[in-house]
């Protein structure tokens, strides 16, 4: 699965909040993380991907994968 696959999906979710919910529930598949997002939100997201077994790709900044997920504002983390 790359990067497209994730943000074209109608089973998308988008931010911090909504990932880490889909990683807590078990319901998230892969996520893609931007590599200007904070340092300990970075850390949070990624190790509970490891736990999971949940790949990570990544894009340049918040910027870019906001606009990436059609919205008009930056976006640290998005996932299926």
């Amino acid at each position: 699965m790359d990067i497209e696959d994730i943000i074209n999906s109608p089973n998308r979710v988008v931010g911090y909040k909504q990932v880490m919910r889909g990683l807590k529930e078990m319901t998230v598949t892969a996520v893609v993380l931007a590599d200007d997002t904070d340092k300990s939100m970075r850390t949070e997201i990624i190790k509970a991907c490891k736990e999971r077994g949940v790949k990570v790709a990544g894009v340049k900044n918040k910027a870019e994968l906001g606009k990436l997920c059609g919205i008009n504002v930056g976006c640290a983390v998005a996932a299926i």
